[in-house]
């Protein structure tokens, strides 16, 4: 089955795990971040950073940031879930819920913007990160968007309750994320699925009115024929042709931090 970015020559590639500090005494937490690199080029490449959906830090978002660096990006993908107990079997629907509704938004926020520091400090970095994140992650990637000075681009991937409808409003999650776009700081894309549920197109269109009302540069795309997570070829939602055309998009949209938009 095609691939978006398939990297078929792993030798083009440098990954590596590391351990990345986040807080300081006290608070000081450790989370586990996969990053990848071009083996040979030039330096001063544009971040990437890729939020994972429920499952976690797992294989396919591990190849997803490799995907990104073979097209010339630093790419990290962190685990936020390592304060909570690091990825649910993804074989149990309670886990992975029960485990999405421990993850605090504050937590998250300061994973992102850590590992967004992290990337501009890098060697091979130009100081330019965007970021990606698919349903939990797009959800978060829209929060992270709106915190200033964290991101210079952003990719919202069928991110869900994001609106009032659907979002779940308690101590870790106290705020409604189209609620927040007011204080986007940087461009936005969002990508989504016609057949989604969660967010459905009423939530797509929300958000798109949203972000026209404050007058934030975005692009929405819908694509028909797909729902949830049709990225993500590991899992029968996958759809070939639209997860390609996204595939593009993403590409087209962090363009922008190479300054070719």
């Amino acid at each position: 089955m095609p691939v978006p970015g398939d990297v078929r020559d792993r030798d083009r590639l440098r990954t590596d795990t590391i351990d990345l500090g986040v807080g300081h005494g006290p608070d000081l937490q450790h989370i586990a971040v996969h990053v990848a690199w071009p083996a040979e080029g030039e330096d001063r490449l544009p971040g990437v950073i890729v939020v994972h959906e429920a499952f976690g830090l797992n294989a396919h978002i591990e190849d997803v940031c490799d995907r990104f660096a073979a097209q010339g990006f630093v790419a990290a993908g962190p685990d936020l879930f390592a304060r909570i107990g690091g990825p649910p079997d993804p074989g149990d629907g309670q886990a992975v819920m029960e485990r999405i509704a421990r993850l605090s938004d504050r937590d998250a926020m300061r994973d992102i913007a850590a590992v967004a520091g992290w990337l501009r400090a890098h060697p091979l970095c130009s100081g330019r990160v965007g970021a990606i994140g698919f349903c939990m992650g797009g959800r978060l990637v829209l929060l992270a968007a709106t915190e200033p000075g964290v991101l210079d681009a952003a990719v919202d991937c069928w991110g869900g309750r994001m609106t009032r409808r659907t979002a779940t409003i308690d101590e870790r999650h106290p705020e409604v994320a189209v609620e927040r776009v007011d204080r986007l700081s940087c461009p936005l894309l969002g990508v989504f699925g016609e057949e989604d549920q969660n967010p459905n197109l009423d939530d797509v269109a929300e958000l798109s009115r949203a972000l026209d009302r404050q007058g934030k540069e975005n692009r929405i795309v819908t694509y028909p024929g797909a729902g949830h997570a049709f990225f993500a070829d590991y899992r029968p939602s996958y759809r070939e042709p639209q997860a390609g055309a996204a595939w593009k998009e993403f590409l087209a949209w962090f363009d922008r931090l190479r300054g070719l938009d």
